[in-house]
């Protein structure tokens, strides 16, 4: 029997709102610290990882370790993003590197994408309602 919502189209596009809304969690931490001194803004990595993983398909996903002892996750599905602070930038004299300017472009940004990939998912599934109903 084929199973319609393991395709890889379908896969990856839940794998993408998945990174959207770790980025949309992130995002938010760093507005909720704006003014939190000494806070180091968080962004989530995510998309390379993806498109790596949609490049190779069958391929086991090495998951990034610090240590010998860490150990690897041996599934396609395993795609997650990364949260990495951004210890490098200061905008602050607190400490404080979070410009509110950037998160709010972020936030657009995210928002944007989230939306056209729903869109994107939705429309597959009206496809497949249609093919089931006949009416294509």
């Amino acid at each position: 029997m084929l199973d319609i919502l393991s395709s890889p189209v379908i896969q990856g596009m839940e794998k993408a709102l998945d990174g959207s809304v770790l980025r949309q969690k992130a995002i938010a931490a760093n507005i909720a610290n704006v003014d939190t001194p000494g806070y180091k803004s968080i962004e989530v990595s995510f998309a390379e990882q993806l498109r790596d993983a949609l490049k190779k398909p069958g391929e086991v996903i090495r998951l990034r370790t610090t240590d010998k002892r860490h150990i690897q996750i041996n599934n396609t599905s395993a795609v997650q993003g990364f949260v990495i602070s951004q210890e490098d930038t200061q905008v602050r004299n607190d400490g404080n590197n979070v410009d509110i300017d950037r998160e709010i472009v972020k936030l657009t940004s995210n928002e944007l994408y989230y939306d056209a990939i729903s869109r994107c998912l939705n429309n597959e599934f009206d496809l497949l309602r249609k093919v089931i109903q006949g009416r294509v």
